[in-house]
């Protein structure tokens, strides 16, 4: 029989020898497995908190307080909470550079390895360590954003990201164009939200003709996995606007396939490229850059 985690046992009879003592009844290691496993989406080993690698004055790093998941059967999942320590590593080579894979063991033992991390062990960071170092406080982490389990159901937060390349106040001449691709993988039924920036301003050059009542256009469309999922048209005024447009998806399980496609719609004029051109604005003078940022929401439920 099930028992509630968190509820105190219950004494469900006695046992007489050698003397007579209770026999209780609580929350079996199963039970608690159970309950962990309900809490993550991660399926194999994972950081959950804390952990954060450090390098010293010495050919060791040291790891923070930390706790992280390792699976443990048919929905179940255990827990593994380690101390902040100190883990050595070899002597820096002595031309190029070595990756140091500092994880942890499903027995909470913080190792370090060079090249990759062994199957079955939670990666905690990656250190690049240079040539004919005495220090890994001359050494780099290569990791990026940390990695933590997430909570089942919470956001996986941005899962991409596109922003357009070209340079600030570039003319854009390309009556149709692939403005960029994004690839991503979700780990369960998944929504998300999409949300496209644009900060574009057609202006006039050499002083040709009045800039009222000029306008353009463009219209934006999103390819997911091949397929036409929406189109909208966002003007562009004779002055330098930031506009934004957000829409939300369901997509399943899988890796996901976005194209953003730009396409020529009202013009200024008859020679919109010598006269009226449009030009973008990207990150001088605190303006917005062009982009498309993919968000997850949340399950499907």
């Amino acid at each position: 029989m099930t028992h509630g985690i968190g509820k105190p046992p219950i004494q469900v009879g006695e046992e007489p020898t050698p003397e007579t003592m209770p026999i209780f009844e609580g929350s079996t290691p199963e039970d608690m497995q159970r309950w962990i496993w309900s809490l993550y989406r991660s399926q194999g080993p994972a950081l959950v908190r804390g952990a954060v690698v450090s390098g010293t004055s010495s050919m060791e790093y040291a790891v923070e307080d930390g706790v992280a998941i390792f699976p443990g059967g048919e929905a179940q999942t255990i827990a593994v909470p380690f101390a902040a320590t100190t883990v050595a590593t070899p002597d820096a080579p002595t031309s190029g550079t070595r990756d140091d894979y500092i994880y942890v063991t499903d027995e909470g033992a913080v190792q370090v390895r060079a090249g990759s991390k062994p199957a079955g062990t939670a990666l905690l960071d990656v250190y690049r360590v240079p040539a004919n170092a005495t220090a890994t406080t001359a050494a780099a982490s290569t990791l990026g954003n940390r990695t933590y389990a997430p909570l089942f159901g919470a956001s996986m937060g941005l899962v991409a990201y596109w922003k357009q390349s070209a340079a600030d106040r570039a003319k854009q001449t390309d009556p149709r164009k692939l403005m960029g691709t994004l690839t991503f993988t979700l780990e369960s039924d998944r929504r998300v939200d999409m949300g496209l920036q644009v900060c574009y301003e057609m202006k006039r050059f050499a002083n040709r003709g009045e800039d009222v009542g000029k306008r353009a256009s463009y219209i934006w469309e999103f390819e997911i996995d091949s397929e036409l999922a929406r189109t909208i048209v966002l003007g562009v005024e004779d002055y330098a606007e930031v506009k934004q447009n957000r829409a939300t998806f369901n997509l399943r399980a899988g890796t996901h396939r976005i194209k953003l496609y730009r396409t020529r719609g009202l013009v200024g004029t008859s020679h919109p490229d010598e006269d009226y051109p449009v030009i973008r604005y990207q990150g001088k003078e605190n303006w917005p850059a062009t982009s498309l940022s993919v968000m997850d929401v949340g399950a499907i439920e």
